[in-house]
C-alpha cells in the first residue's frame, strides 16, 4: 500500500471519528433496544474494491444493553458503508448488509478483514463512546451461523 493511500485512509478515519454519523446524534434520545427498532451503528465510507487493511477480526456477534452490536474480540466497530443493524421481532440484534439482507444474527461467529484503526473516537455516538480505540472492518463478512 502506498504512503499516500495509507495517509488518505488514516485521514478518512480521523474525519470519521470526528464526525461519526451526525444522523445518529440527532432525533429522539437513545434508549435500550426494542423489537423492530433500528440500532444506530457507525459506518465508514469503505466499500468492496477500495484499498483495505487485511488483519483478521473475529468474534461472536453480541449486543450490549442498548442493542449496539459488537464482536467478542472487537467492541468499538466502524462497519463498512451501507451496513445497518436492527432488533428482530424475537428481540435479538441483526446486522444488515447494503442490499438489505440479514448478514449475521446475535450469536453467529463472524470473521472479517480490517484492523484496529489506531485512532480513538473524538465524539460520542450512540454505540461508540468518546475516547475508545476504533476497529475498522474493511471486507465482506464470513459468518458461521449459531446453532439455534
Amino acid at each position: 500500500m502506498s504512503k499516500v493511500r495509507a495517509l488518505l485512509g488514516a485521514t478518512s478515519l480521523i474525519a470519521l471519528a470526528a464526525c461519526a454519523s451526525d444522523a445518529a446524534l440527532t432525533g429522539a434520545p437513545f434508549s435500550p433496544a426494542q423489537d423492530g427498532r433500528p440500532v444506530p451503528i457507525t459506518t465508514s465510507d469503505w466499500k468492496p474494491g477500495d484499498p483495505a487493511r487485511t488483519g483478521l477480526i473475529v468474534g461472536e456477534l453480541r449486543a450490549d444493553e442498548s442493542g449496539c452490536p459488537y464482536l467478542t474480540e472487537a467492541q468499538w466497530i466502524v462497519w463498512p458503508a451501507g451496513y445497518s443493524a436492527r432488533v428482530s421481532a424475537g428481540g435479538t440484534v441483526e446486522l444488515i448488509g447494503p442490499d438489505g439482507g440479514v448478514l449475521a444474527r446475535e450469536g453467529d461467529y463472524v470473521e472479517a478483514g480490517g484492523a484496529p484503526a489506531g485512532l480513538t473516537s473524538t465524539k460520542s455516538t450512540p454505540c461508540i463512546p468518546q475516547g475508545v480505540v476504533l476497529t475498522d472492518i474493511q471486507s465482506s463478512l464470513n459468518v458461521t451461523p449459531a446453532t439455534r
